[in-house]
């Protein structure tokens, strides 16, 4: 005959067919397996076990994480997604150095951005523009995430109006 077993904290340990499992496993036989994977056995059925609350350590971790996120999948800037990133950034000062020291002609640069499009700087004025853009949704971004990590209670981060300016 089939029994079922559920471990200590409610967890389904398994089923045998005659057997007895180890007595030492601290093991209690139920009537039936759970209908579903990763429920637990609480006051006599099973249930989908209760998820604590994030704490407001957890929670201000994820507001960075998506702080982050949000920075590296940057913003659109005259009609073109750019990264914001550390990496995109850099690349973005060097042009302007280029341009500064008169590497860079006329003829201008033309990128490829992370989105598959071609965008040409003709100028040092058209990269500093971006820079800036750039430089203001991170320092934005940065800006929110603090103010959301200080709230009381810390909002949901992955709520896209809470990251609206």
């Amino acid at each position: 005959m089939q029994k079922y077993y559920r471990k200590k904290d409610g967890s389904y340990y398994g089923s045998f067919d005659g057997l007895k499992p180890n007595s030492g496993l601290m093991l209690t036989e139920v009537p039936t397996p759970p209908p579903n994977a990763g429920q637990v056995w609480d006051n006599g059925k099973w249930v989908s076990p209760h998820k604590p609350e994030p704490t407001p350590e957890e929670l201000s971790e994820r507001v960075s994480d998506e702080a982050e996120r949000l920075i590296n999948a940057g913003t659109t800037i005259s009609g073109v997604q750019f990264k914001t990133d550390d990496t995109t950034i850099t690349r973005l000062e060097g042009l302007k150095r280029g341009f500064d020291r008169g590497v860079i002609g006329a003829e201008g640069r033309t990128y490829k951005t992370a989105e598959g499009d071609d965008v040409e700087f003709t100028s040092l004025a058209q990269v500093e523009a971006v820079l800036n853009a750039a430089d203001d949704y991170r320092d934005f971004i940065l800006s929110r995430s603090a103010e959301l990590q200080n709230s009381v209670p810390i909002p949901d981060p992955y709520d896209d109006a809470n990251w609206v300016a």
